[in-house]
């Protein structure tokens, strides 16, 4: 078995939203696509919701799987995030990073407000009905009308979340501390990549 890649998952998907990856990666290296916090059914946060309880999930996990050798670490979005929190608290574990469609800024106060006006959505609605507010943010125009079946995709797979794992999540997103302090840290090959048309991380 190959070297092992860790995927961390966007909000407010899960794990399967990489059964793409996982495919093209699964003959030659070793891919763990966990489920963060409260999706696909995982257990949701005891203590006040943080990014930093994430990447540390993620440390127990390899330990769980004995994992024992350096992983390669990508996440999109929200999964970047919980990376970057990772890279902080666990660096000699890191072998590699993809940083995918995030950044390392903290939310500002306007993003801070953004997160509690959907705190408050999602405590009235679906994780569909959140998921189809974000959905121009989340996805180009092009694609959501050249391709249809990735709206359908994932409202599939936002239609399994529970309010409260979208709620949990969105409170660690809205307190997690910038981590551009942290960046000159991180000592090992990096990969960033963003979407041409991305809205959120131009």
């Amino acid at each position: 078995m190959g070297p092992s890649v860790v995927l961390l998952h966007a909000f407010p998907l899960s794990r399967s939203m990489w059964a793409p990856q996982i495919e093209a990666l699964h003959d030659a290296y070793r891919v763990i696509a966990p489920d963060l916090r409260g999706f696909g059914g995982s257990k949701g946060f005891d203590d006040p919701p943080s990014l930093d309880q994430v990447a540390d999930d993620v440390a127990g996990l390899l330990d769980e799987l004995k994992i024992r050798e350096r992983i390669v670490l990508g996440g999109l979005s929200m999964g970047g995030y919980a990376a970057l929190a990772f890279a902080r608290r666990h660096a000699d574990r890191l072998r590699g990073l993809i940083l995918a469609d995030t950044k390392a800024e903290a939310d500002d106060a306007e993003g801070k407000a953004n997160r509690d006006r959907l705190i408050a959505f999602a405590a009235q609605n679906t994780a569909r009905a959140v998921l189809d507010q974000m959905m121009p943010k989340l996805l180009a125009p092009e694609t959501m009308s050249v391709h249809p079946e990735v709206i359908d995709l994932l409202r599939h797979i936002a239609t399994d979340q529970t309010p409260a794992a979208i709620i949990g999540a969105l409170r660690a997103l809205r307190d997690r501390p910038d981590s551009g302090p942290s960046l000159p840290a991180i000592a090992v090959p990096t990969l960033v990549m963003v979407g041409e048309k991305d809205a959120l991380t131009p």
